[in-house]
């Protein structure tokens, strides 16, 4: 809790002990139940380089359930009227590894309507990243 420039300088902080090697594996869902609803673009910048380098898999190599909420959370930043924070957005989500089997998974579904969703979603990433590069 606090205001959002302590949530920021403790971010940033966060961030760089990560970087340095520092394990936090219970403040996911402090940073998704504080941080991940604020509108301030600071806070969702760093967001976007927390997320990128904090583990969002399990050691059994799952996705962690906590990753849901935040799928969720950049799915709304996805409608942001911001086109900064879209754009953003866009470029994390691009970078998420840990989709790609799972794209790759449901493109081989026995449902023809799942497996054309899932072309959509893929064909729209391609062509937006086309579009803007």
């Amino acid at each position: 809790k606090g205001d959002v420039k302590v949530k920021t300088e403790t971010l940033k902080k966060v961030i760089q002990m990560i970087l340095n090697g520092e394990k936090f594996p219970t403040l996911l869902m402090t940073v998704i139940k504080f941080l991940m609803p604020l509108q301030d673009h600071t806070i969702k910048k760093l967001l976007l380089i927390f997320w990128e380098i904090v583990p969002k898999t399990g050691a059994d190599g799952k996705l962690l359930h906590e990753m849901i909420l935040v799928c969720d959370a950049y799915r709304k930043d996805l409608q942001h009227p911001n086109e900064f924070i879209r754009g953003s957005t866009l470029r994390f989500l691009c970078k998420l590894k840990e989709l790609v089997m799972d794209i790759l998974r449901v493109l081989a579904s026995p449902d023809p309507e799942v497996r054309k969703k899932t072309l959509q979603l893929v064909l729209d990433l391609v062509t937006s990243r086309n579009i803007h590069e």
